[in-house]
């Protein structure tokens, strides 16, 4: 971080201007208090003028060039950049917010994990942003006090309303949308996952994933059961609950008004992901901002981006041999013991 950013404002830039960095731009520019986006850079030139037009900063051509100017990096490019580009930040020192996933192997994710670990401090926040949904923090939290008892099952559900790419392969599936759950069982449930068994229904026609679903065994003994539902054609859903020996307690659905007409209720559902977790990503942020000036790291630790990685890896070789695959974890270095 630069001289005096704790008591200036914090210079982000952006890389990615497709849908999830231009959320990200204009949620810090508009929600965000401290902060001001002054670059952005995309692989297509144009993109990155109109996004950085629309929150009065520059478009950057060269990455490098970007993260010599800023305090703090967001990264939304493509997967396969990820890690390169948080590995140049943090090169220079910069706080990064990764968008998930923190990288495209278990390997990869590592290599970040080790240059974090030789700074000594914790520079690198992931995007699994469902920690900062209120009902995913609050199932959390009594999970770790104790209020539900012991837990037994884990779940969390999924559906998109369209495949992105078509045809779907599973890896992709697992990689790119799964690890969103894979992150939520972790969290919470507060255990480690033990083995990955994992099934998908593909479209025989076609051979595109339709359906993926996984039963993970945690390290407490109990279950994490993940459906992911990668087209659904009829709108955004993600729930979760975790079922204890005492109680259960699970997220309502996102629906803010119910109709009545003609003998049949009906209620809204999103569309897609930004319209269910717009709040979330601007809490995100907020916390991450705030993260920044204060020290205290908060949100999913690139460790946490790491064994999301691992596990994830886990469940693609999984789902292709068609077979339980055992995980083993390495041990948590103490830089991101919370």
């Amino acid at each position: 971080m630069n001289a005096g950013t704790h008591h200036n404002v914090i210079k982000v830039g952006v890389i990615g201007a497709g849908m999830m960095g231009e959320v990200h731009a204009r949620t810090l520019t508009d929600s965000v208090p401290g902060v001001l986006v002054t670059a952005v850079h995309d692989t297509y030139p144009g993109r990155a003028a109109a996004v950085a037009a629309a929150v009065g900063a520059e478009a950057f051509d060269d990455v490098e060039a970007l993260l010599d100017v800023v305090d703090a990096v967001v990264i939304a490019s493509p997967d396969e950049a990820h890690a390169e580009q948080t590995l140049a930040a943090l090169a220079r020192g910069l706080h990064v917010l990764c968008e998930k996933p923190l990288a495209t192997s278990a390997d990869a994710a590592r290599s970040i994990v080790d240059a974090e670990t030789a700074i000594g401090r914790r520079l690198v926040q992931v995007g699994l942003m469902r920690e900062f949904d209120p009902g995913h923090a609050e199932i959390a939290e009594a999970a770790r006090a104790g209020t539900l008892g012991d837990v037994v099952v884990t779940r969390s559900v999924h559906l998109n309303p369209r495949p992105w790419v078509f045809p779907m392969p599973a890896e992709r599936a697992i990689t790119q949308s799964m690890i969103h759950d894979i992150h939520s069982v972790r969290f919470l449930s507060g255990a480690e996952v033990d083995y990955a068994d994992v099934d998908s229904v593909a479209d025989p026609a076609t051979g595109s994933i339709r359906y993926v679903a996984a039963r993970l065994g945690m390290s407490d003994g109990s279950l994490g059961l993940i459906d992911l539902n990668v087209g659904s054609g009829y709108g955004y859903r993600v729930d979760a609950e975790v079922i204890g020996t005492a109680a259960t307690m699970a997220t309502v659905d996102p629906a803010t008004t119910t109709t009545w007409r003609a003998g049949s209720v009906s209620s809204a559902v999103p569309d897609n992901w930004p319209d269910r977790f717009v709040l979330t990503y601007r809490d995100e942020l907020v916390a991450w901002v705030a993260s920044i000036r204060s020290g205290r790291p908060v949100g999913a630790s690139a460790w946490d981006g790491y064994m999301a990685n691992v596990v994830a890896d886990a469940c693609v070789r999984s789902e292709r041999e068609g077979r339980r695959v055992a995980i083993e974890r390495p041990d948590r270095a103490d830089l991101y013991r919370r």
